[in-house]
């Protein structure tokens, strides 16, 4: 069992009839594995997230491999393109190609004669191919030829023509001609038998290569995508289904103990939830304990009916359990007309007499008591664990500070508290209690100091 410590929580009120007001200032400590694991609000906040990004990235990945691919093979499609062009250029015009290739074509023969018609027939395989430009380099970047006459024997330096000629591979990029947004194509072709390496530069639409990229990468990550997202419903399904499966399992746990704690102390029904063996050595633990009984109990029984006295024991007992719970306190064990708890961590000796005053202020306000309390308090070390037999245990404290508590309770009057100065000091407030007496209790060699604190009592209940 572990205990939890509590800040400071007891102040104190006087009242007109000199008795004290006491105000828990703390709030109960929630009971543990009260609360369901929230494993789908963790998977929502923390696991979900990083699925999804995980799937964003990989689909990237995948349109951004499948764009690459697609790209070089319309290049490669392009480089064929322009292959055709020249070939059959070659074909139809072997002379004029021979002298094209080796820019031995002087600048004025494009517009007259056989040159005009070799150039006619190179841009009317371009329009047959909807390319809106073509030109031919050399390795040098001099233009050899151009659907703009005006271009032809001009030094290009485009950055995509020298990457061309550099890597010696086909390059694309988007660029503006006459306002229209086209895609730039530097094919190299290497070197032949018949000529030395040139490139041809196309110009293509733009939305031709676009709509081919978005139709592919569509039709291509459509899949993944719907197979990812079943996938992932299915996923955050299962989990909603365990957290259900978690919360209806917590909260049959949460049933089960409290109906134990209605048996046993909060203590023994954590242990017998959560003890993987039966016996154990136990620990020490400081705490406050308190110890009442009722007065003249024997001689009460005795005049009484069954009924009656099991009615005066609910009521005395029901009075105690709240006030106890109410401090902060656990009931260790109801023994007959007797009650003992148990207070720990930060000011239990504060709580438990704060709540010894408050049971003893709560029965005198109650005429059909009649019967009175003898509370004793009392803090000391306790060893803490099971005790009894691995066919039948019991969870609760033992020690002498137990029987300290149950000797004060014995010599206490009908609606006194009595405590030693040790636990009143640790309390901090003993100079509400009368003055110190020196007592020997039973079975002890040593007197203790204590002191008592009287409640209201009714005149004819006084002794």
């Amino acid at each position: 069992m572990k205990y939890t410590a509590l800040a400071p929580c007891i102040s104190f009120h006087p009242q007109k009839n000199g008795h004290l007001a006491c105000t828990p200032m703390f709030k109960q400590p929630p009971v543990p594995g009260s609360e369901a694991y929230p494993l789908y609000k963790r998977f929502i906040l923390f696991v979900l997230p990083g699925l999804v990004a995980g799937i964003v990235i990989l689909l990237g990945t995948m349109a951004w491999s499948a764009r690459q691919f697609i790209t070089e093979e319309y290049l490669k499609i392009a480089q064929r393109q322009a292959r055709a062009i020249l070939k059959s250029v070659q074909r139809e015009q072997p002379t004029l190609w021979e002298k094209l290739t080796h820019a031995n074509i002087p600048q004025d023969e494009w517009e007259r004669g056989a040159t005009k018609i070799f150039a006619d027939a190179i841009d009317q395989l371009a329009s047959d191919r909807e390319l809106p430009k073509i030109k031919l380099y050399d390795t040098t970047g001099r233009v050899l030829y151009s659907t703009t006459r005006s271009e032809i024997g001009d030094m290009e330096k485009a950055s995509g023509l020298a990457r061309a000629l550099r890597t010696k591979n086909a390059t694309a990029a988007l660029t503006s001609l006459d306002t229209e947004i086209v895609y730039e194509l530097y094919i190299y072709l290497p070197p032949d038998s018949t000529r030395d390496a040139l490139v041809v530069e196309l110009y293509e639409p733009e939305t031709w290569l676009a709509n081919l990229l978005s139709s592919s990468v569509l039709s291509l990550l459509l899949i993944p995508l719907l197979l990812l997202s079943l996938v992932l419903a299915f996923l955050i399904h299962l989990v909603r289904k365990a957290q259900q499966e978690i919360d209806h399992r917590t909260t049959q746990a949460l049933d089960l103990q409290m109906r134990l704690e209605k048996f046993v102390s909060r203590r023994a029904a954590n242990a017998a939830l959560t003890a993987q063996s039966g016996l154990n050595a136990g620990r020490t633990v400081d705490v406050c304990l308190y110890f009442a009984d009722v007065r003249s109990f024997t001689s009460y029984a005795e005049e009484n009916s069954p009924m009656q006295v099991v009615g005066l024991l609910n009521t005395l007992i029901d009075i105690q359990v709240q006030a106890i719970h109410k401090f902060g306190g656990d009931v260790d064990k109801i023994i007959g007309d007797a009650v003992l708890a148990v207070f720990v961590g930060v000011s239990r000796s504060q709580r438990a007499i704060a709540c010894a005053q408050e049971v003893l202020q709560s029965c005198s306000a109650r005429p059909d008591i009649e019967r009175y309390l003898g509370i004793g308090i009392h803090e000391g070390p306790v060893i803490v664990g099971s005790i009894g037999s691995p066919d039948r245990l019991d969870y609760t404290v033992i020690g002498d500070s137990v029987n300290v508590a149950a000797r004060f309770s014995e010599i206490a009057k009908k609606g006194e508290i009595i405590a030693d100065i040790s636990t009143l000091a640790s309390a901090g407030f003993s100079d509400k209690f009368s003055s110190p007496e020196r007592v020997t209790l039973k079975g002890r060699a040593s007197a203790l100091q204590i002191k008592r604190w009287r409640g209201y009592l009714p005149a004819d209940a006084r002794e």
